[in-house]
């Protein structure tokens, strides 16, 4: 009997947060994300100050252009982050990097050419960890990184909401 609950034991380890964003591109199109999340549980650094810690974001991200030509994108991404001890605002603040990979559905976004569907996701973002929720303001760049001939790129500004368990 024991062994039917493996499987959702496994898949409550394998996602332990999960976000919403929303923000503008730096064109002035509307944007929304949703993710998932898996935090590494290992932490370099350690000090009075803070850690250094890893977690995996995957998400499903949709643009609503003005054209409505909107797109989506997938997208997964390690995310490397620092997190202080001292509070702030009665949270605790957070500051992240990541690049990750991902896909994008239309290569051409506002007459921009972006060479073809696969691009890197560059991020950055700072914001509050209140105990289970982190509410950050995230810029993020898709481009290909040189892969194609073309590499127009993409950036985007958002605030983006995780609960975390």
């Amino acid at each position: 009997m024991s062994i039917l609950f493996v499987p959702a034991s496994y898949s409550q380890s394998l996602v332990d947060g999960v976000s919403i964003g929303a923000g503008y591109s730096f064109d002035d199109d509307l944007l929304g994300r949703i993710g998932v999340q898996h935090d590494l549980d290992y932490r370099w650094l350690e000090s009075d100050r803070g850690h250094l810690a890893v977690y995996w974001d995957a998400s499903y991200n949709r643009w609503f252009l003005r054209d409505d030509d909107d797109f989506s994108i997938i997208a997964l991404t390690p995310v490397l982050y620092y997190q202080f001890t001292q509070p702030l605002l009665g949270g605790v603040p957070v500051v992240e990097f990541g690049i990750g990979v991902s896909y994008i559905s239309d290569r051409y976004v506002n007459d921009r050419d972006m060479g073809g569907h696969f691009q890197f996701e560059d991020r950055i973002a700072a914001g509050l960890k209140y105990d289970a929720v982190y509410l950050a303001f995230m810029y993020v760049h898709y481009s290909n990184g040189g892969l194609y001939d073309e590499n127009a790129g993409y950036n985007t500004a958002l605030i983006n909401v995780r609960y975390s368990w």
